[in-house]
């Protein structure tokens, strides 16, 4: 991995996730969703006022219909700020995934161009690539950026198969990403809670600072991803690759 290859990897990488937050998560601000959806009910207010006629209508219907106008208004604009949020993570962790890969077969053609080999690394699954990258020194499995590059895979793969085995794992260790919130006791008095159990892939949700952790650990990953790997030794390296070769 030279200098100039790791540093055009970490500067696009910044430049996506900047320009997602700054053109686009800026104008989904609560600030400006709440802004445009009390806009939208004082639209829908004075619209309603241009057709009332005291004789037969009564403000309060119209008031409330402004009300609901704005409330759906701000649910659309939540929505459209959740998928944008979920597909810049699933786009960021499929930037990585695809760039270590072509690092990898890139470096293994120098010394063996058996298209079986490249093929196997191509479809190698997540945990199949660590365990190479252990093979050859790289012990990223014990580092904390792991964890948060774990977690991204498994939002990744239900955001983009719904229903799963990442969903079941999601739900049990990470039920938050499902909109699930520690319960109180007013919740459990007015029966708001609903079990996690009860949710399926559409409940699915990521904030700002799922995005931000995401992206630091991809780049923690590529600051310490080794410059070179000499000692690596065959009987390291995993059964597959093994088989592969």
């Amino acid at each position: 991995m030279t200098s100039w290859q790791r540093s055009d990897i970490v500067q696009r990488h910044k430049f996506y996730v900047g320009q997602v937050e700054n053109r686009f998560l800026v104008l989904l601000s609560n600030e400006a969703m709440e802004a445009e959806a009390n806009q939208t009910s004082e639209d829908s207010w004075e619209l309603s006022g241009r057709s009332f006629d005291p004789e037969y209508n009564d403000p309060g219907d119209f008031a409330e219909r402004a009300i609901e106008d704005g409330v759906a208004r701000w649910e659309l604009l939540r929505d459209l700020r959740n998928d944008l949020l979920l597909s810049s993570i699933a786009a960021i962790f499929h930037q990585w995934d695809k760039q270590l890969r072509l690092w990898l077969v890139t470096e293994i053609r120098r010394w063996h161009r058996e298209p079986t080999l490249i093929a196997a690394v191509w479809r190698a699954n997540f945990d199949d690539i660590f365990e190479l990258l252990e093979g050859l020194g790289f012990n990223a499995r014990s580092d904390s950026f792991f964890y948060d590059l774990d977690l991204c895979r498994l939002i990744v793969n239900v955001y983009k198969h719904g229903d799963g085995v990442s969903f079941d794992t999601l739900r049990d260790a990470h039920p938050k990403y499902l909109g699930v919130r520690p319960e109180t006791d007013d919740d459990r008095h007015a029966g708001f809670a609903m079990p996690s159990n009860w949710r399926d892939h559409t409940y699915l949700e990521a904030d700002t600072d799922d995005l931000i952790k995401f992206s630091n650990a991809i780049l923690k990953f590529w600051h310490l991803l080794p410059d070179d790997f000499l000692d690596a030794e065959t009987e390291r390296l995993p059964k597959w690759f093994r088989n592969a070769l």
